[in-house]
């Protein structure tokens, strides 16, 4: 090295350094309480664009809660996962590392009334908006989405917009379980089993109530429900989306893939008769 060269190097900064140790060693540590939010922040940026976080797994999970459990609000406080069933399914079993967000969009995701994330979402609690449009609920599921507000008073209390419109299996009696939402205000049950009949509607409390019956109500609807993911970890959803996607394409062409051809090659054959003997190569 020249004289010139060794004095227009320049060092990383000392917090650069810190922060490239602390991505490497990520696995190691238990909290990160201690660390201003800023610092954390870059920590979690430097981890995604390593890759950290790239694929879902026990691992990268771990890693994700280091910052959900400190950083709630920060690490996503919005998440819009409709219409994306597969993937509900292959996170279910760590769903809980997302339970601080405010808003969630589960619409279209055929749920159904026994699907682990309803019993997961008793975790949440800091939930002020659910969509749960569209996935074949009965009053099972939500029986199973408020057991513990019920018996516990844990649960989604803070709750205040739920959308469980086009569940076409929901009846009256699941109006019962609703009631235990103690600040619940916008309640969606447009194309249910429900009719404005029902003496159970006439008697539920509710300051503002969206049915079918309401004219604007389309409007008023897209105005209250429009969930978007944010935070620190929106890119992580949008990779993982990706990556399922594309793993889904390869498992599909693997499993409609041509049956290979072989190559074939005829011989004499020196017995008796005329007949050829075929070799697979």
């Amino acid at each position: 090295m020249d004289d010139t060269a060794f004095f227009t190097f320049e060092p990383k900064p000392l917090q650069t350094i810190c922060i490239e140790f602390l991505v490497g060693n990520l696995d190691t540590y238990q909290s990160l309480h201690t660390l201003p939010v800023t610092v954390a922040q870059e920590i979690f940026i430097a981890a995604d664009h390593n890759n950290q976080f790239s694929i879902p797994s026990t691992t990268v999970f771990k890693r994700l809660e280091l910052f959900s459990s400190t950083f709630t609000k920060y690490f996503v406080s919005s998440l819009s996962l409709r219409h994306s069933s597969h993937l509900i399914n292959y996170l279910s079993s760590e769903f809980t590392v997302f339970s601080g967000v405010s808003s969630l969009d589960l619409s279209h995701c055929k749920l159904g009334d026994r699907h682990s994330i309803l019993s997961q979402l008793n975790y949440f609690t800091n939930l002020t908006l659910l969509a749960l449009r569209d996935n074949g609920l009965s009053h099972r599921g939500i029986d199973h989405m408020t057991i513990s507000l019920r018996l516990l008073r844990g649960g989604q209390r803070n709750l205040q917009y739920l959308d469980i419109s086009d569940n076409q299996d929901l009846d009256a009696s699941c109006l019962e379980y609703l009631k235990v939402f103690p600040e619940l205000k916008y309640l969606d049950i447009s194309n249910t089993a429900i009719s404005n009949k029902d003496a159970a509607l006439r008697k539920f409390p509710l300051k503002i109530f969206l049915s079918s019956t309401k004219v604007d109500y389309e409007d008023i609807k897209e105005d209250v429900f429009r969930i978007e993911t944010l935070g620190w970890a929106s890119h992580v959803f949008n990779s993982w989306s990706k990556w399922y996607k594309n793993k889904t394409k390869r498992s599909k062409h693997r499993q409609y893939a041509p049956y290979p051809k072989k190559k074939m090659k005829k011989t004499k054959n020196k017995g008796k008769g005329n007949f050829q003997l075929i070799l697979i190569k």
